[in-house]
């Protein structure tokens, strides 16, 4: 598969009015890692998917996620150390804490997920209002992920069911530019 970019949307998916199927429709050298089921996750399988879609790629793509597809990109980055070469780089939006997501069950198995260092350029972008995760949290990871961080005013967890105005999302599809060419990223 020749992509430049796989996007890995959260728990339920992205409609076509979410800012990430936005984007894809903007961009064509995206591809959307498809999970089996986008109701009821199963982190185990999610990070299998994620792992079968970058081994395809004829390139190291570049990942950017939403919520729980953020934490599978995370969850596969800690279970596949040895792989981190193959990421150009990563583009996390609404990285959630599981320990605070849980009191949804279809999650329960992201609950296990720790965040760690990886070996190739992460951004991070979080609201400070986000329910999913506390603007501490965000910091937090971010501090322990090595990574940059942005942070957005009452953006809630940064999608079209909590912020129609996200429609689109052009400020963070520019975020998500200039990181690629801080990292020389073409």
């Amino acid at each position: 598969m020749y992509v430049d970019y796989l996007t890995v949307p959260g728990y339920q998916g992205a409609s076509e009015k979410h800012w990430l199927t936005q984007w894809e429709a903007k961009n064509h050298s995206m591809q959307r890692v498809e999970q089996l089921n986008w109701a009821y996750p199963r982190r185990t399988v999610w990070i299998d998917v994620l792992d079968t879609y970058i081994m395809q790629c004829r390139q190291p793509p570049y990942l950017i996620g939403h919520s729980c597809g953020s934490g599978t990109i995370m969850a596969w980055a800690a279970a596949y150390p040895e792989k981190h070469h193959l990421i150009r780089g990563a583009f996390l939006v609404a990285l959630p804490d599981f320990n605070r997501a849980v009191s949804n069950p279809n999650i329960e198995g992201f609950k296990q997920v720790r965040y760690k260092p990886v070996k190739f350029p992460v951004y991070m972008v979080s609201s400070m209002n986000d329910s999913i995760c506390s603007l501490d949290k965000a910091i937090e990871f971010s501090k322990y992920i090595q990574c940059d961080l942005t942070l957005l005013r009452n953006a809630d967890h940064i999608s079209y069911t909590y912020r129609p105005a996200l429609k689109g999302w052009a400020f963070g599809y520019n975020l998500m530019q200039l990181h690629r060419k801080r990292c020389n990223i073409a």
